[in-house]
């Protein structure tokens, strides 16, 4: 799987630090409608460029999603198993039924 170069997350935290800061000049100013909002999303984007920029410099661990295990340390080897291998899971012969005779009467 191709990865996307660290100039690229670098450029585009830039962008986001610079739409983040103008957002915040534009909430500054004072009678403009939707001043609030200006505020909250210039300070929102300019946390996400401080997040992208610092991970992409790995100042800060990247997330681990969907529960990956992190890498392994140096020198330590990775054991992979077959799918052949991977021991499979006993179905039972019987489905106990959950019909209508199986509920509660009143």
């Amino acid at each position: 799987m191709p990865t996307i170069p660290p100039i690229v997350m670098y450029v585009l935290g830039a962008l986001l630090a610079v739409w983040g800061a103008y957002r915040l000049n534009v909430g500054r100013k004072p009678g403009r409608k939707g001043r609030g909002g200006h505020l909250f999303f210039g300070a929102l984007y300019l946390l996400m460029a401080a997040y992208l920029i610092l991970t992409t410099a790995r100042v800060i661990p990247p997330p681990r999603l969907f529960g990956a295990p992190p890498p392994p340390a140096k020198g330590q080897m990775i054991q992979v198993v077959p799918l052949t291998e991977i021991p499979k899971r006993p179905v039972p012969a019987t489905v106990p039924s959950s019909g209508p005779a199986s509920l509660p009467t009143k």
